[in-house]
């Protein structure tokens, strides 16, 4: 009897010796398999949070570029349409379309122009999505659109919009921003077509601002002669914009620019045979069909004539100052 008791006891020490041993593994088991499952998540989870980082400073990389690829395409888009109306001797007939051309295809008419070789926005896409390709990035410019237009006297400012797709390839994650992206490209020394177009191509004409604006002291027309001499422009809203002269279009603009005509270089240079033409000497006036009421200013050469109209706030002849000379 004793021994059979003394015998259970011994299975029943050993059975509970075998539970323990068996939750002992088992909680191993448990342990080293949370413990892998563990060290799986967070390695997916470093890998995750590092391709993130790497789109991430993709993306910073390229909102850099294109605000200057923007600038660049822009800025060579309005030197090509200037090269094409003086070396056609013809205007640019749409602005507009033949900006959108030469920005993202830098094509004028269908063919490539010198400038914009290598230099449109396409141009510039194709290369980001190389640099994509090499990171395992995908990128794509969905919805592009450009207009350009002006909204100041001395600069062409033109407006890129489109939505931007931006993953890694195998979907760890992805991105989707719309931009709105303005450059402004100043037109200072850029040549005014409506010069070279007007004399037969015989007189050139950059784009030179006029700062002194004090054009008469009391009788000394000194300055105003320097600025007829010199060909400096100024801002007036009667006259036509930058923009405007490219097209041929002499009509007001708010962001108008207006030089004076020096007749004497007109004969020196051949664009006349002699000065007979009596009218004013304002730019876009002289060289249009218009023959507004003109004055002769006291003091200066007989063909040195300005006429007075306003563009509502000031006239020509309060903005050359010479009200009490004519």
């Amino acid at each position: 009897m004793v021994k059979k008791m003394f015998t259970f006891g011994v299975k029943r020490k050993k059975g509970v010796f075998y539970t323990v041993t068996a939750l002992l593994l088992m909680g191993v088991f448990l342990f080293s398999f949370m413990s892998i499952i563990k060290y799986r998540y967070s390695t997916k989870a470093f890998a995750i949070e590092t391709r993130v980082n790497t789109i991430n400073d993709f993306i910073i990389d390229v909102e850099r570029d294109i605000q200057r690829a923007a600038y660049i395409t822009s800025y060579r888009a309005v030197l090509s349409m200037t090269s094409i109306a003086v070396s056609n001797q013809e205007y640019i007939d749409d602005v507009d379309t033949r900006f959108q051309a030469l920005f993202f295809n830098g094509t004028y008419q269908g063919n490539v122009t010198n400038f914009m070789q290598d230099n449109s926005f396409n141009d510039w896409e194709q290369k980001i999505k190389q640099k994509a390709a090499d990171l395992d990035i995908n990128i794509e410019f969905k919805d592009k659109k450009v207009s350009v237009g002006q909204d100041d006297p001395w600069n062409v400012k033109s407006a890129l919009n489109f939505t931007l797709l931006i993953g890694d390839v195998k979907g760890t994650a992805n991105f989707t921003k719309k931009y709105s992206i303005e450059a402004k490209v100043p037109i200072e020394f850029f040549e005014d077509p409506t010069y070279r177009l007007n004399t037969n191509g015989l007189v050139i004409k950059p784009v030179l601002i006029q700062n002194n604006t004090n054009f008469v002291n009391g009788t000394d027309t000194t300055q105003l002669v320097r600025h007829d001499n010199e060909t400096r422009y100024v801002a007036f809203k009667g006259a036509p914009s930058y923009l405007k002269r490219l097209e041929g279009d002499l009509t007001a603009d708010t962001n108008g620019i207006e030089s004076l005509v020096n007749l004497e270089e007109f004969v020196i240079k051949g664009a006349l045979d002699k000065i007979t033409k009596k009218k004013s000497i304002v730019d876009y006036v002289y060289f249009s069909s218009n023959d507004p009421t003109s004055y002769r200013i006291n003091g200066l050469q007989n063909w040195f004539k300005i006429d007075n109209q306003t563009d509502g706030n000031i006239s020509h002849l309060q903005l050359y100052n010479v009200t009490g000379l004519t």
